[in-house]
């Protein structure tokens, strides 16, 4: 099974899992009180072995998301006033059951989510501060197989790099520079052949 683990403020560390039951739990750590037991977030469930995103998206609200048993993104989030709150799917995409979901958060505010969807097409969604999720935009038409996750980082203000294994096993890239919102055609990072569907790293 796939842990996610963050550490929201100092002293204290988060932990993610779909338990054999399908139901996605968490437990958490601080010095003085050890490890606590584990706890089901809310009733929702997941394919076993899916991974969990989890996002420290602004000071003390965490994001978590995650695949259902029907293929659909769903999202929650844990805010020290209101614990965590019903999980909520966001509409517009069909992923492969248990695909992961790659997310970042920016200086602006801005929670992006990437995925590949089940006819092997990268999409993405955004949205800002505590707005509504706006609508699964496709990126390009690289081929992709379902289920591979997608890197992203944001290597400079302004500046993000989307990283993947394409179904050829190439490794491609594509990028979004500064106010132009349009995602630059993907391109192959010189001549690397891996396996359809291996994860990438970028650091």
């Amino acid at each position: 099974a796939n842990v996610a683990a963050i550490q929201p403020r100092s002293g204290h560390i988060d932990l993610f899992v779909v338990g054999s039951d399908g139901k996605v739990y968490s437990t958490y750590h601080e010095a003085q009180g050890g490890w606590q037991n584990w706890f089901p977030i809310h009733e929702m469930r997941s394919p076993l072995g899916s991974q969990i995103t989890a996002l420290l998206s602004r000071p003390g609200h965490i994001d978590l998301f995650v695949s259902g048993n029907e293929g659909g993104v769903y999202s929650t989030y844990h805010e020290a006033a209101s614990g965590w709150q019903q999980w909520s799917r966001i509409w517009g995409v069909d992923m492969q059951p248990g695909s992961p979901i790659s997310a970042l958060s920016l200086p602006t505010a801005r929670v992006s989510l990437f995925v590949v969807d089940k006819n092997g097409k990268v999409f993405s969604t955004y949205r800002l501060g505590a707005s509504n999720w706006e609508g699964w935009l496709p990126i390009s038409n690289l081929s992709v197989t379902p289920g591979t996750r997608i890197a992203v980082l944001d290597t400079r203000l302004g500046h993000t790099d989307l990283f993947v294994v394409g179904s050829d096993g190439g490794i491609h890239s594509t990028y979004i520079e500064g106010n132009n919102l349009q995602w630059q055609p993907w391109f192959r990072v010189t001549n690397m052949v891996s396996t359809p569907g291996a994860a990438l790293t970028a650091l």
